[in-house]
């Protein structure tokens, strides 16, 4: 199956540093508002999806899924769920952050909801990159420029080790009311996080932003 990129209604100040990312072979999901970054980036959607409160619905021969304003879910949720459905365990969200809060905030959830499913999910733009890291291991590569966080989700996360990070910690564990693990940076080739029991939202920024 194919990775899905969804794209969001948030701004993307910079085209040009996410057009990269794409691969000629994802599939394009439109989650209302994001339809206004396909011409920027030279992309045509496989799916249009969403309430359209905040854009026109496109007349288009493309497959479209429309919802009611009224619903349960965001419109990036209903993307997911909608992948999953169809057999996708890979997603990519742009334009879902740097808007409202609560927007960003609901698509952090909309990770974890990936996550539970057993699908891989990432939120990213620019200059940041999130996703989740849950009772694994994950490989950081340095980059000078780059600085990386780590935030406990659903309550605290256990035997947390750091190797390669400026700042190492061997086997503790995190809550959400610290910020304990806040801009660390890889000095190693490679930086290791561990969680043996819980659950961390993994956060890459660059630090000239």
């Amino acid at each position: 199956m194919k990775r899905w990129v969804i794209l969001g209604a948030a701004e993307i100040k910079d085209y040009s540093a996410i057009k990269p990312k794409i691969a000629e072979d994802d599939f394009i999901v439109c989650a209302d508002g994001g339809q206004k970054h396909l011409e920027p980036l030279g992309l045509k959607a496989d799916l249009y999806l969403g309430d359209f409160d905040s854009s026109k619905k496109p007349d288009t021969d493309t497959e479209i899924l429309t919802f009611p304003i009224e619903k349960d879910d965001t419109d990036t949720m209903l993307a997911v769920k909608e992948g999953i459905k169809r057999g996708c365990k890979s997603f990519v969200i742009f334009g879902g952050m740097g808007g409202r809060f609560d927007h960003t905030f609901a698509n952090i959830q909309t990770l974890l909801f990936a996550d539970k499913k057993g699908a891989t999910a990432i939120l990213a733009d620019e200059n940041n990159f999130a996703f989740i890291l849950k009772n694994d291991k994950a490989f950081i590569e340095r980059n000078v420029n780059e600085k990386v966080s780590f935030f406990p989700l659903n309550g605290p996360a256990h035997g947390v080790t750091m190797e390669g990070f400026y700042y190492e910690v061997d086997n503790i564990s995190l809550f959400p009311y610290d910020t304990l693990a806040t801009s660390n940076f890889v000095i190693a080739p490679q930086g290791k996080v561990t969680v043996k029991k819980g659950t961390l939202l993994v956060v890459i920024s660059k630090e000239n932003q």
